[in-house]
């Protein structure tokens, strides 16, 4: 009906889809030149770790944030500033191509987009982690109730399917020998790729008269070396707890992070030692926290030994 088509559009031939891209054939089909927002079909290029959305899934997880002020028929078709929104409410009003801007004092432009709209559509999972051997290194920390990632499965929400470490990595055995190696513990970021995993873990308890630390633990790849940073929250057991900054390939005297070398391994790891500034008081627990907004880490192994990396 000549109602679905704009003026501008039967002058000139060109409708909105044609200057929007990857929306239905089928509504193009149908004679139609505005915009339809809420289709019940799904999104092209979405992630393929993810349950695919429909654009009214999208625009319903929108309206979250924005009320009824989302769009739902759009025209592009009179100049990139002119664009005619008619929202679900009913108003009509002018933005630019995009009409998210018109609410960035509101809300920022990344809450708005498919992916992390995507992300309230997935269910927990259930990670499979070994059961630990009778065998484990004396002073390995079990951290089976942190755990939430196996070497074997990738990170939900990842950009690409690649591991950061893989199943077929073979630890060394200076490695085996400290730390009980069956997990990892994602650290996540808010609006970041792997915002389903949380930006910090613990705490983590520590039995027994506990001085010092080894942390084995990484950033996934694409993290600069300036970002691969940690941040470790060690609590005694008076209750005051102190900071350190563990520094990928840094740190000096007592408080040192080597590189581990793993040629199977697409991520860098780090192994940290870290010695307790209050010499005559136990450590209870540990907490880790994101640091760097750029950098995604990830731990592996905790221990109390005192073994080093060259042992």
């Amino acid at each position: 009906p000549a109602t679905l088509v704009c003026p501008t559009s039967a002058r000139t031939g060109q409708t909105s889809l044609d200057l929007a891209g990857g929306y239905s054939d089928s509504w193009e089909d149908a004679g139609v030149s505005y915009l339809y927002e809420f289709l019940d079909e799904t999104l092209p290029g979405q992630r393929p770790t993810l349950p695919h959305l429909t654009g009214r899934q999208w625009k319903r997880l929108q309206m979250g944030w924005l009320g009824s002020d989302v769009p739902i028929v759009r025209c592009l078709l009179h100049g990139s500033e002119h664009t005619l929104n008619l929202s679900f409410g009913g108003e009509v009003y002018k933005t630019g191509y995009r009409w998210e801007e018109r609410f960035l004092d509101i809300v920022r432009m990344e809450e708005l987009e498919t992916f992390p709209l995507q992300a309230s559509f997935l269910a927990p999972t259930i990670v499979a982690i070994p059961r630990r051997d009778a065998v484990a290194p004396v002073g390995s920390v079990p951290l089976d109730a942190f755990y939430n990632l196996s070497f074997a499965d990738p990170p939900v929400g990842a950009r690409s399917v690649e591991l950061p470490l893989g199943e077929s990595v073979v630890w060394s055995a200076s490695l085996a020998k400290v730390f009980d190696l069956r997990g990892m513990i994602l650290l996540g970021r808010p609006l970041s790729d792997y915002r389903l995993y949380p930006s910090s873990v613990g705490p983590i308890p520590l039995t027994g008269d506990v001085r010092r630390l080894s942390v084995l633990w990484g950033c996934l790849p694409g993290s600069n070396s300036d970002q691969e940073r940690l941040l470790m929250e060690a609590r005694f057991s008076t209750g005051v707890a102190t900071r350190t900054i563990l520094q990928g390939g840094g740190g000096e005297g007592d408080n040192v992070t080597r590189v581990v070398n793993m040629e199977s391994s697409p991520a860098r790891l780090f192994w940290s030692r870290w010695e307790s500034p209050q010499a005559d008081t136990p450590l209870r627990d540990v907490v880790f926290r994101t640091l760097d907004p750029k950098a995604i880490p990830f731990i592996i192994g905790l221990s109390v030994d005192d073994l080093r990396l060259d042992q």
